[in-house]
């Protein structure tokens, strides 16, 4: 089965980023009937010292490499990307080579972090991965879910999402097959 492994670009407590994933991960398995994987930095226990210690994350090694598609969800710190989120990507480098992804930017502004996800197309360009056409942008998060956690106007969110989400899935299968006929 296929596997899509989110990473979560936050490790602040009570972030409505991982509301986003949630919404993300629920899509994906029951309008496409994909398998993921969240990586949240928040699981990770993961020290400053430990940068660029691989060894050190052995299971993150092992999903990020039977992985065969990324989404990253990403909020936008001061027109960039979270210290934890960057620890993460950087844990791996070959496991990420000719493997789609997907850029999910959030950010309660009006821009939808747009910004965040300029600035990591470059960044999965230089780990190897194909960022794909379409992105998904939720500007002014705090307004898209309800006091209760339920996701407001949950048709609109999807309508934005679906575009990204069929793209990924059709450039995940084009990659795997690219890969298996080439190696």
């Amino acid at each position: 089965m296929t596997k899509i492994v989110i990473f979560v670009g936050t490790a602040r407590e009570n972030s409505k980023t991982r509301k986003v994933v949630d919404f993300v991960e629920h899509l994906i398995t029951e309008k496409y009937q994909l398998e993921t994987i969240v990586v949240d930095p928040r699981e990770m226990n993961f020290q400053l010292n430990d940068e660029a210690q691989r060894e050190s994350f052995p299971d993150l090694k092992k999903i990020v490499a039977e992985a065969d598609a990324y989404i990253i969800v990403a909020p936008e710190y001061n027109h960039g990307y979270s210290a934890g989120l960057k620890f993460i990507l950087d844990l791996n480098i070959k496991e990420y080579i000719h493997k789609p992804v997907s850029l999910v930017g959030v950010s309660n502004g009006p821009f939808g972090g747009v910004r965040v996800v300029q600035q990591l197309v470059s960044i999965v360009r230089r780990l190897g991965m194909v960022p794909i056409r379409f992105d998904f942008l939720v500007s002014e998060v705090n307004s898209m879910f309800a006091e209760n956690g339920k996701i407001e106007d949950q048709e609109k969110w999807e309508k934005r999402a679906v575009p990204m989400l069929d793209e990924l899935v059709w450039m995940t299968k084009a990659l795997q097959n690219a890969r298996e006929t080439s190696e």
